[in-house]
C-alpha cells in the first residue's frame, strides 16, 4: 500500500496547486501558489487535493493489485492514466470557475490521445488491447470508432442548434471521452454524464427558483462519467445484466 498512500498525497497536494493554474490561465495575478488568500480559497483547495488524491489512490490500486509483480510496464500505464486524470480534474476545476473549457490542456490531451491510439495501432501486433488491470483494456480500434462518433455526434449538434447548444470545446472533450473509453465505457459514461448533469440542473433551478435558461458547467458531468465509466463499466455493466436478466 505504499505505492498508493504516497501516490495519494503526492494527488493531494497537485490538487491543491491545480486551484492556483485554473486563475493564472485566466492571467489572474491576485492568488499564490501555496498560501491562499481567504477561507473559501482554503476550502476549494482541500476539496480538489481530496478528489485528485482519491483518484490516484483508486487507479493505483487497481493497476498495482492485479498483477503479482509491478513492472515497469504497468509503471508507465499507472502514470499516463494519473497525467490524464489529472489534466480532466483541470478541465473541471476551470469550467467550474470560468463557464468555458480551456483550450490549450484539452487540445493538449486531445493530441496525446490521438498520438496514443495511433501508437498502440501502428506498433502492436494484430491491433492487441493493452491491459491496464484485471478485466479492464484499453482498445485502440474501439477507441478511434468511439472518438470519431462522438466528435460527428457533438458535432451535428453544434451545427443543428447554430453553435448556440454546444461550443467547440465540447466537441474536443467529446472526441477525448472516446478516444479514452471506446465504445462500451463510452455509452456507460454518457449516460452517467446525463443522469448526473439532469439531477444537479433540477437541485439548482428549484434552489434559484428559475427553470428557464439555467446555465450550469457542463463538462464536470462530462468529467463525472469518464472517470466513473474507467474505473468501474465492468461492474456496473455487470449489475445492469443482473437486473435485467431477473
Amino acid at each position: 500500500m505504499l505505492i498508493q498512500f504516497s501516490l495519494l498525497i503526492l494527488g493531494f497536494s497537485l490538487g491543491w496547486g491545480l486551484y492556483y493554474l485554473t486563475i493564472k490561465f485566466k492571467k489572474f495575478s491576485k492568488t499564490n501558489l501555496l498560501i491562499p488568500k481567504n477561507k473559501t480559497e482554503v476550502m476549494s483547495r482541500i476539496l480538489y487535493g481530496v478528489i485528485l488524491g482519491t483518484l490516484y489512490f483508486l487507479v493505483s490500486d487497481k493497476i498495482v493489485t492485479s498483477v503479482e509483480n509491478f513492472n515497469f510496464s504497468q509503471l508507465v500505464i499507472l502514470f499516463i492514466v494519473l497525467a490524464v486524470f489529472t489534466n480532466l480534474i483541470f478541465l473541471a476545476i476551470y469550467d467550474l470557475r470560468h463557464f468555458e473549457v480551456q483550450g490549450l490542456m484539452s487540445l493538449s490531451l486531445l493530441i496525446f490521445l490521438i498520438a496514443l491510439n495511433a501508437g498502440l495501432l501502428l506498433f502492436c501486433n494484430n491491433l492487441s488491447t493493452t491491459l491496464l488491470w484485471e478485466n479492464n483494456f484499453y482498445d485502440p480500434l474501439s477507441n478511434v470508432f468511439a472518438g470519431i462518433i462522438g466528435g460527428c455526434l457533438t458535432g451535428l449538434i453544434y451545427l443543428l442548434t447554430k453553435k448556440k447548444g454546444i461550443g467547440e470545446g465540447d466537441i474536443r472533450m467529446a472526441v477525448i471521452m472516446g478516444l479514452l473509453l471506446g465504445i462500451t465505457k463510452l455509452i456507460v459514461a454518457f449516460y452517467i454524464t446525463i443522469f448526473s448533469a439532469s439531477i444537479i440542473g433540477i437541485i439548482y433551478a428549484i434552489r434559484i427558483k428559475e427553470f428557464k435558461g439555467v446555465k450550469i458547467p457542463f463538462l464536470p458531468f462530462i468529467i463525472l462519467g469518464i472517470v466513473v465509466a474507467f474505473l468501474y463499466s465492468e461492474r456496473i455493466l455487470t449489475i445492469f445484466q443482473n437486473i435485467i436478466l431477473r
